[in-house]
């Protein structure tokens, strides 16, 4: 999960309580995300049935948000719980 520690420390400085943040500042801070994360909601869903392959949604639950991808924009938003 080393891979997503940079996205992690940002969140956990973040004050907001919503930031919206563009895709590719998020592929500036952890590389090349999958095509899954670009295109699907669910690679950014909470999982409670975690499997090796979704441990990265722990990085923005852990620090107490959710994420909702927006294809149109594209960013995700993260939201506090």
């Amino acid at each position: 999960m080393d891979k997503f520690e940079p996205l992690r420390t940002f969140l956990e400085n973040a004050a907001a309580k919503s930031i919206r943040v563009p895709l590719f500042y998020i592929e500036q801070m952890i590389g090349q995300l999958p095509l899954s994360a670009l295109q699907s909601q669910d690679w950014w869903d909470e999982k409670t049935d975690r499997s090796a392959d979704d441990l990265h949604c722990r990085v923005w639950n852990e620090v107490g948000y959710v994420a909702t991808l927006d294809k149109n924009f594209p960013a995700v938003t993260f939201e506090r719980k």
